[in-house]
C-alpha cells in the first residue's frame, strides 16, 4: 500500500473509533503511535504496557522493534521517520 492510501486509512480509522473503546492488533508499529494504551506481547505474555511515549522512553521491546523496522525513527520523540507522520 502506498503511503498516501495508508495515511487516508489511518485518518478514517481515527475518525471512526473516536470516543469508543477499540482493540487494534497490528504488526505495523507506526499504527500504534496514537493509541491511548499499548500492550506489547512476547511469546504469548505481556512484555510491556503503557503509552507510546512511556514505552519509547523505556527503550524496551517496542522501541527496539521500531528502531529495527524504521532505522530513521527518533527514539527520544514520538515523531516517525517522516517528521511526525
Amino acid at each position: 500500500m502506498d503511503p498516501l492510501a495508508e495515511q487516508a486509512i489511518h485518518d478514517r480509522l481515527r475518525d471512526i473509533v473516536r470516543g469508543r473503546t477499540t482493540l487494534i492488533i497490528s504488526h505495523r508499529l507506526q499504527t500504534l503511535q496514537h493509541a491511548d494504551r499499548i500492550v506489547v506481547m512476547n511469546e504469548g505474555r505481556i512484555a510491556q504496557m503503557g503509552t507510546h511515549e512511556s514505552l519509547m522512553s523505556a527503550q524496551g521491546k517496542l522501541s527496539s522493534a521500531l528502531a529495527q523496522a524504521t532505522p530513521n525513527w527518533k527514539r527520544q520523540g514520538a515523531e516517525g521517520p517522516h517528521g511526525g507522520d
